[in-house]
């Protein structure tokens, strides 16, 4: 909460706050991120990385009002944008709405936050925040409260995603109707309530698969708004013989290439989360990698984990698409 509080609004103010007014709110982010037990990026890096995924959706967005502005200053010798009184530039990397996977596509100009500031002032600037997922994240997992592999989709709104407090509100009796279901009547299979598909594996199918297949009409229907916020998770790392194989029947590779879900929604608000990595997996690691690289163009990748420090449990999001190391992480075995 007091992370979506300091944070709402960002990228229209973050690039005119004054150094002072930004260590004060660093500290107050240091302060807050000590009592939670999940670490949290300071005003800069935020604001910098929200401001990019902004001008990055802007860009790709041909019917955007200020498509034509941004791409009218893109340079005719490499990929930048540029800006006639600065040429202090920032890296953006971005979603391509063709292929969906994460590439580089500018260096953006610190001149631009100027001309753009007035046209955001009036448009939503927010995507998922990794800080906040990790607490959503942490939330489900502790109410539904299963042990080994399951999965579910969440398609709920944008502001539920973007605010812890909106999420356990819109989401709490939903997730104890799934914890009801599986582990009261240790119910195995796919249970379905207004936001939420979720499903346990049986001897027959794995749990991602039970949530794809031949549920890809109803998905369609609860996506069809494509201001909706959906969250692809699984307790395990997509298995690499079967869930990560393109040309297996139980691949989340095949049924994602072939029905073409999710499609419509946003890069900003859509995520493909994992806990841990299952253990059968732990010794092929290049080809997990290559699976969530793959998984990728379609739904931007998260590792969703804990871990302790100094006595104290440590909730945290990985994007794996620029942190695969830490994505990939599997503890020693003794």
């Amino acid at each position: 909460m007091v992370a979506s509080a300091i944070f709402y609004g960002v990228v229209c103010w973050g690039s005119s706050i004054s150094t002072a007014d930004r260590k004060r709110l660093d500290r107050l982010i240091k302060r807050a991120s000590s009592v939670m037990g999940s670490p949290l990026d300071p005003v800069q890096v935020v604001g910098d990385r929200r401001m990019l995924a902004r001008l990055a959706s802007m860009l790709e967005n041909s019917s955007h009002p200020m498509h034509e502005t941004l791409a009218a200053l893109g340079s005719s010798f490499s990929d930048r944008l540029l800006h006639p009184k600065s040429h202090h530039c920032l890296q953006l990397k971005a979603h391509s709405t063709s292929s969906q996977t994460t590439v580089p596509v500018a260096m953006v100009c610190a001149g631009i936050k100027s001309l753009l500031l007035v046209f955001m002032l009036t448009i939503r600037a927010d995507a998922i925040d990794p800080n906040v997922l990790a607490q959503i994240i942490k939330f489900t997992r502790d109410t539904i409260a299963l042990n080994g592999e399951y999965a579910f989709l969440i398609t709920t709104t944008e502001e539920a995603c973007g605010n812890y407090n909106i999420f356990v509100t819109k989401l709490n009796k939903q997730l104890q109707q799934i914890h009801n279901f599986f582990v009261t009547s240790d119910e195995r299979g796919i249970i379905g309530t207004d936001d939420i598909i979720a499903a346990r594996p049986d001897d027959n199918f794995h749990a991602e698969h039970w949530i794809l297949f031949n549920n890809d009409n109803e998905i369609r229907k609860r996506t069809q708004n494509p201001n909706t916020c959906v969250l692809f998770f699984t307790n395990y790392s997509p298995c690499v013989d079967r869930c990560a194989s393109p040309d297996n029947a139980q691949s989340i590779i095949k049924n994602l290439r072939e029905k073409l879900l999710f499609r419509n929604i946003n890069a900003d608000w859509k995520a493909f989360v994992f806990y841990t990595v299952y253990d059968k997996d732990e010794t092929r690691i290049p080809e997990l990698q290559q699976a969530l690289t793959t998984i990728e163009e379609f739904l931007p990748v998260f590792r969703c984990t804990s871990y302790s420090q100094n006595g104290r449990l440590i909730n945290v999001c990985y994007i794996c698409a620029s942190q695969m190391t830490d994505c990939l992480w599997v503890p020693r075995r003794h």
